[in-house]
């Protein structure tokens, strides 16, 4: 296990190396890329199962998926594609396991979320939205298939195994590359819009902005992975008794999290730790949950002070970031929030059923700028659904996550409930519903609580 997660941490870093210095040479990129997919291809006709591995590995530590493209197609998509074309392909027609996984509920679910995101892309392309647009939004979904393949594979011995060594590697990685991001622009060693500023955010997709007394907020969407990551260990040590490991991993997620800031995932998480108290020892549950809080607040502190050289503990950033729930004019990025809310629910209105499809976007006045704007960024998750795919769609969606609930609560898998209703909370300010590590946590659960829909 321990080589394991040396071997996936190195990875992880390695990536990002090799994309920083390639990624302005396309030539040279898709190179890389096809060796990297033509070896990966081989390597799932000698080894089905460490394919999958490999797929969850670029998954969960690659990032956005674009850290190497192909001609504009990114390596991501190309080996989900790959691998679920050889599986169906390899497939045995009598899988026992596979008929299980196909019982009445979720196969109709499966084929009304099939039918849905059908009509959404075709909806999308006759409201005139770019086809890429399209793409875009629909290519998150995708990863719904990796229930399939999942529910085979998740029965492996040990599969358990490289599981626990990928999720401690991404509490490892992500962790280091958060601090050494914080430490570049805290010193100003990165500038912004210089040539590794322009990296983090137009391949890897980071915001990095300045929040004051030289403490900068550092995110990234695979940040949306600290919520389960969070929940799951909270839970693990409410169910067994706490050790030093479980601080130690607590520790790391909650400094990435202190470091993001996020408001939606923190309210998420506060949700998902009260849902824990369902089933498990109230004293287990108030020792696990005042453990994560005390370090996240104490990890935050401790970075704050030490970027604004001992002037200020950072406690006011908490007041305006949550204070801006109730009042958002008060702080930029939830005024904007709200100003989105007049175009969406206009949108809304001129559609409500069917909604305008996949690739959407809305304008609206940005006081900052002083002029309009267009984006595809809705940043309120179920609006955006319902303004996509229509009422319809939506409520489809929230139908399969209700039957997921259902039966997590039947089999009283409290952790893995915790995790799907949080993710609920933040699909409230966030895309968690339709982003592809929101859909990857969905996937997960359905696979690993191996539940007989």
């Amino acid at each position: 296990m321990k080589n394991q997660t040396l071997i996936l941490t190195t990875g992880f870093f390695a990536l990002r190396i090799l994309s920083f210095y390639t990624y302005q040479l396309p030539k040279l990129q898709a190179i890389i890329g096809i060796i990297l997919l033509l070896g990966f291809t081989y390597l799932f006709f000698k080894n089905t199962t460490h394919a999958w591995y490999q797929l969850l590995a670029e998954l969960i530590l690659g990032g956005t998926g674009l850290t190497i493209e192909i001609f504009g197609l990114s390596l991501r998509l190309l080996l989900l594609t790959t691998f679920m074309i050889l599986w169906i392909i390899k497939l045995p027609r009598k899988d026992v396991a596979m008929q299980r996984l196909y019982r009445r509920p979720l196969l109709i679910i499966s084929i009304l979320v099939t039918t849905i995101l059908t009509i959404g892309t075709i909806n999308g392309l006759i409201s005139g939205n770019a086809f890429r647009a399209v793409i875009q939004d629909l290519i998150p979904f995708s990863y719904l298939l990796l229930i399939i393949p999942g529910y085979h594979i998740i029965k492996k011995e040990n599969a358990r195994t490289f599981y626990k060594s990928l999720a401690l590697s991404f509490i490892i990685s992500t962790a280091i590359f958060t601090l050494f991001n914080l430490i570049l622009f805290s010193s100003q060693l990165a500038i912004i819009h210089q040539p590794y500023y322009n990296f983090l955010r137009d391949v890897l997709a980071a915001k990095i902005t300045h929040i004051g007394f030289d403490f900068w907020r550092i995110v990234f969407p695979e940040h949306l992975l600290l919520l389960p990551a969070i929940l799951f260990t909270t839970g693990h040590a409410i169910k067994n008794k706490l050790t030093k490991y479980h601080t130690l991993l607590l520790t790391l997620l909650t400094f990435t999290l202190a470091i993001n800031l996020s408001r939606g995932i923190i309210l998420a998480l506060i949700a998902g730790l009260g849902i824990l108290a369902y089933k498990n020892n109230w004293k287990q549950w108030l020792k696990g949950t005042a453990l994560t809080i005390i370090l996240f607040i104490s990890t935050f502190t401790l970075a704050h002070i030490l970027t604004s050289k001992g002037t200020s503990p950072g406690w006011e950033h908490f007041g305006v970031r949550f204070a801006s729930i109730a009042t958002p004019d008060i702080e930029v990025s939830a005024n904007t929030r709200k100003i989105l809310l007049k175009p969406i629910f206009e949108q809304i209105q001129t559609r409500p059923i069917i909604g305008h499809g996949l690739g959407s976007s809305i304008t609206f006045y940005n006081p900052v700028l002083e002029q309009m704007e267009t984006s595809r960024h809705y940043d309120w998750g179920y609006f955006e659904l319902w303004a996509e795919l229509g009422l319809v769609g939506l409520l489809t969606i929230l139908s399969l996550i209700s039957l997921l609930a259902y039966h997590l609560l039947k089999h009283k898998k409290t952790t893995a409930l915790a995790i799907v209703l949080s993710l609920c909370v933040f699909t409230v300010v966030g895309p968690g519903l339709s982003h592809v590590f929101g859909i990857a946590i969905i996937s997960g659960i359905v696979c690993s609580s191996k539940l007989k829909l």
